[in-house]
């Protein structure tokens, strides 16, 4: 993880996915070197002027103070920009003509099958770098990697099936 949240024993299945969602926003702020609050309760990032959900408050703690949070989420994020308050837990009535409710979207999870056995192997679309060095393979074929990297791969021209071995 790439903020300062802590997931504990305590942390249920929705208090994850709103920290995993916070921890993706504050890395791609940071990435982008873009104005963000990353703090215990409160996530905030501001990585755009456009689009409801380019910019987000993630709240990860009930807050006490609702005005509070917002005022936060102010100062990490314009006025003039748009954003999107996420947060597991109620919120009371706000301002109607700075926030609207646009839904409630339901939490699901799609579990790993297990219904068969777990492959040894991981298997990814990228460049080779057998074809690079020796100009032997061509596009769409599967080629074994072993002790190539991902970034070796990355170097290649063509792009194949690799399985990383």
């Amino acid at each position: 993880m790439t903020s300062t949240i802590t997931i504990d024993a305590t942390s249920t299945m929705t208090d994850r996915a709103v920290i995993a969602m916070a921890d993706r926003a504050l890395h791609a702020a940071r990435t982008a070197e873009r104005p963000l609050l990353d703090a215990s309760d409160l996530a905030v990032t501001w990585l755009g002027d456009r689009g409801f959900f380019t910019n987000t408050a993630h709240v990860l703690c009930e807050p006490a103070d609702w005005e509070q949070v917002l005022e936060r989420v102010d100062a990490a994020v314009p006025a003039e920009a748009p954003v999107s308050l996420i947060s597991p837990w109620s919120v009371p009535t706000l301002d109607p003509a700075r926030w609207q409710l646009v839904g409630h979207p339901p939490l699901m999870v799609r579990a790993p099958d297990t219904s068969r056995p777990a492959s040894s192997t991981s298997t990814w679309s990228r460049r080779c770098p057998t074809c690079a060095v020796a100009g032997t393979a061509r596009r769409s074929e599967s080629v074994v990697v072993t002790g190539a990297s991902r970034t070796a791969i990355a170097r290649c021209q063509n792009v194949h099936r690799l399985t990383a071995t």
